[in-house]
């Protein structure tokens, strides 16, 4: 698939959810294309296995390949809450 044409999806999406979320500080939007796509184009599939289990769900090997992504925003967001409750006392 080429990033083109996720890029464009995934800015559709990114908007919508920074209108839904507006003024809400502890909402990240993560960008699996980081992860998902390189050279001009998006993986479909890994070793064999998809990544998709249609044009805008993941599968349980795509989304495995976020893991680390996914677990390093929750760290972010801990450290952000620890710093408001911190500065609140």
């Amino acid at each position: 698939m080429p990033a083109t044409s996720y890029l464009a999806e995934e800015q559709r999406i990114d908007s919508a959810i920074l209108e839904a979320t507006r003024g809400l500080e502890s909402v990240q939007i993560l960008h699996p294309m980081d992860v998902l796509c390189s050279s001009g184009a998006c993986r479909l599939a890994q070793n064999g296995e998809p990544l998709y289990w249609d044009l805008s769900h993941l599968s349980v090997t795509g989304a495995k390949l976020l893991t680390p992504m996914l677990n390093e925003s929750v760290k972010d967001l801990n450290v952000r809450a620890e710093r408001r409750t911190t500065s609140s006392r």
